[in-house]
Order: structure tokens, then C-alpha cells, then sequence
């Protein structure tokens, strides 16, 4: 089974976000996808690197906003997922 490992650069980043319990419902929300079928997500490929990204739209919780956040990920050679960062999303 495909394991989520989340790296020392992602906790850092949730605890900027305002900790687990503003970012859980929304990561809830893909982390089947993660689990089943990262290779699903868009990917950012260059000479420097290769990782993946999920972005939420910005949804209320519990009269809580939440914004548009952007979670980015690499597929381990093992096919575990490393959970490498989030922030808030910003279109352009």
C-alpha cells in the first residue's frame, strides 16, 4: 500500500497556514487522489525539478474561511507520496 509521508518543509509551511485544523478538510478531500492515483495531478518538470501539485478553491468551514491552497508532492521511486509544501493560492 502506497504510504503519505509528509516532510519537515510541509509541517513548517501548515504551522504558516495556521496548523492542521485549517488545512484537514481540505486535505481530506485529495488525499485519495494521492493515494490511488498521484501520477493524476499536473506535474512541473524541469532540469531542477519534478513534482506534482493539487490546487483547492477557497471554501468555508464551520463559518471558517479557507483559502485557495496549492499542495505540492513528489512520487517517491517506491510509488510513496512526499507531501513537500502548501500555500495559499494566488491566481494570476
Amino acid at each position: 500500500m502506497r504510504q503519505l509521508r509528509f516532510e519537515a518543509s510541509f509541517a513548517q509551511a501548515v504551522k504558516r497556514l495556521g496548523g492542521y485544523e485549517v488545512i484537514d478538510e481540505v486535505l481530506e478531500a485529495i488525499i485519495d487522489g494521492l493515494i490511488y492515483n498521484p501520477y493524476g495531478f499536473p506535474v512541473l518538470d524541469n532540469d531542477w525539478m519534478h513534482i506534482r501539485y493539487a490546487v483547492t478553491r477557497p471554501v468555508t468551514i464551520d463559518d471558517r474561511p479557507v483559502p485557495a491552497l496549492v499542495f505540492t508532492f513528489a512520487v517517491l521511486p517506491n510509488r510513496d507520496v512526499s507531501m513537500i509544501n502548501v500555500e495559499e493560492h494566488e491566481p494570476y
